[in-house]
């Protein structure tokens, strides 16, 4: 099945997919400016059924444009450091696959197709790597660099960092790229953890409830994740210094969040809209749709 599909044209395989990259605009890819841009993910549902896209907008949500559709999962929108791509996971009847969008030309490209789990993409600072999501297939997932100028296809293609019978995902790096932050529930719930970017030296940073999905604050000195507690998510923040979490929004349903390059506000998904929360004032929704976004990242 996996060599079937590694022979397969790219423009027959999304097709089968159902993805789609919608008509490149000529300013998408010059001059985007650090924090200039938003990427996010939404889902339109009607008569026909759901449907994910990509889109791209203005950092206040203005001129959102989508850039991507799809009949099936999209998630996890990465921006390059070079601000000319975004990774995306894309799902083909259930597998799923990593995909870079090229900004200048519209073409989407696929990255990987390990089997099992291909997910959670996180660039280096330097853009040399890709952090991604893997699977064994026996329930465990682990965290695996990747290079993505060559992709991969099989699993000698991926440096694996972590080799846990839990669950090791949403893999984040550092401002420095020294350090990577992740989320597994090897202590019996989801929780934040650090490591070296060599996978060396991994420990616990929070505690207490449920604490996933991790994105670091522009100075390296903190940690925007998602939190739940009696059923609640909400977006909180963690010390890299001390452990000490804070919340930041009261919930119900808050994911996704991500910083602006100046660290002075966060983007998240406020129960299904975009919304906006400068640190030191209260949150302010940007969009409101029939929509439903799920994922938000910042452009840096």
């Amino acid at each position: 099945m996996l060599k079937t599909l590694l022979n397969t044209p790219l423009t027959a395989l999304l097709a089968a997919l159902g993805l789609t990259a919608l008509p490149a605009a000529a300013a998408d890819a010059v001059d985007i400016a650090p924090g200039s841009k938003i990427a996010y993910i939404d889902v339109e549902s009607g008569g026909n059924g759901r449907h994910w896209r990509l889109l791209i907008a203005e950092a206040d949500g203005s001129a959102p444009r989508a850039v991507m559709r799809s009949d099936a999962l999209l998630m996890s929108p990465a921006w390059s450091p070079d601000r000319q791509r975004i990774a995306v996971v894309a799902y083909d009847r259930g597998q799923a696959g990593l995909y870079l969008y090229e900004l200048a030309s519209g073409v989407i490209r696929r990255l990987t197709s390990l089997p099992n789990i291909n997910g959670s993409p996180a660039w280096s600072p330097d853009g040399n790597t890709l952090a991604m999501t893997i699977s064994d297939g026996k329930g465990n997932a682990d965290i695996a660099l990747v290079d993505p100028r060559r992709g991969a296809r099989t699993f000698d293609d991926v440096r694996r960092l972590t080799d846990s019978p839990a669950i090791d995902t949403e893999a984040a790096w550092s401002p420095d790229g020294r350090s990577i932050a992740f989320t597994s529930d090897r202590s019996g719930t989801p929780q934040i953890w650090l490591m070296n970017a060599d996978g060396s030296e991994q420990r616990m940073l929070t505690r207490e409830g449920q604490n996933m999905r991790p994105r670091w604050s522009p100075d390296g000195k903190s940690i925007a994740h998602v939190s739940s507690r009696d059923g609640q998510l909400y977006i909180a923040l963690s010390r890299i210094s001390t452990g000490r979490t804070e919340p930041l929004t009261q919930g119900p349903r808050d994911i996704g969040p991500s910083f602006s390059p100046t660290g002075d506000a966060l983007l998240y998904s406020q129960s299904g809209h975009l919304a906006l929360l400068a640190l030191d004032g209260v949150p302010r929704v940007l969009t409101s749709t029939a929509t439903e976004v799920q994922e938000t990242d910042w452009v840096r």
